[in-house]
């Protein structure tokens, strides 16, 4: 299989994807062995499945607050749903977020935006790769960059205002700004006189924070 993002947002936890399940696995310090002490103390660890996906999960995003995941799996599906709630309810669905995988997702410092991005329709040229929305109802806020043959594989907010999203393509090498919201492409040229977006001069962007 591909190789997936470990996440560890939350302090002591780590989330992660296998198959059409996510798996959040709490770690307590307190219980780690000693080096060198006479008794070493087991570790404790405490995990949680969520089973919401019929698809294989390729993303999973919790929020600043930490109270609420945001998960995609390979057919563009989108959930948010609450971790700190006893039946884990799901908040937001979009059965289409986009048209193909979603590959990343980031939230806004403020708990109220989602950037996903992914691949778009090979059929649809008007189909976006990347989107970003409104936690609680899907509604678009803004026009995100097209990246070549519709691929993006990273996606993250600026974790402090102004507001700001850099995504990444998958096949042009490009790290694409936008300002918002509503978020619009933002030119950024460097010392030199060249574009930002090129940092990169050949291959994919895999990670962007």
């Amino acid at each position: 299989g591909k190789v997936g993002r470990w996440n560890k947002e939350k302090s002591g936890m780590v989330m992660y994807a296998s198959g059409r399940l996510i798996v959040i696995r709490e770690l307590d310090d307190l219980e780690l062995g000693g080096c060198g002490g006479t008794e070493e103390k087991k570790r404790k660890v405490k995990a949680f499945v969520y089973r919401g996906h019929t698809a294989q999960v390729t993303a999973a995003k919790f929020s600043e607050s930490g109270c609420y995941v945001a998960s995609g799996d390979i057919r563009g599906r989108l959930r948010v749903w609450s971790y700190d709630n006893e039946e884990h309810l799901c908040k937001l669905e979009l059965p289409t977020a986009l048209a193909g995988p979603i590959r990343d997702i980031s939230w806004d410092a403020d708990n109220r935006r989602i950037c996903i991005v992914g691949e778009s329709s090979k059929t649809d040229s008007s189909s976006p790769c990347c989107r970003v929305i409104q936690w609680d109802t899907g509604v678009t806020c803004g026009d995100l960059g097209v990246h070549a043959r519709g691929r993006a594989s990273s996606c993250a907010f600026k974790p402090g205002r102004p507001m700001r999203i850099v995504t990444a393509g998958t096949d042009d090498a490009r790290c694409m700004f936008h300002k918002g919201p509503p978020f619009q492409r933002l030119l950024v040229d460097s010392s030199d006189g060249t574009s930002s977006e090129y940092a990169h001069t050949r291959g994919a962007v895999h990670c962007v924070r």
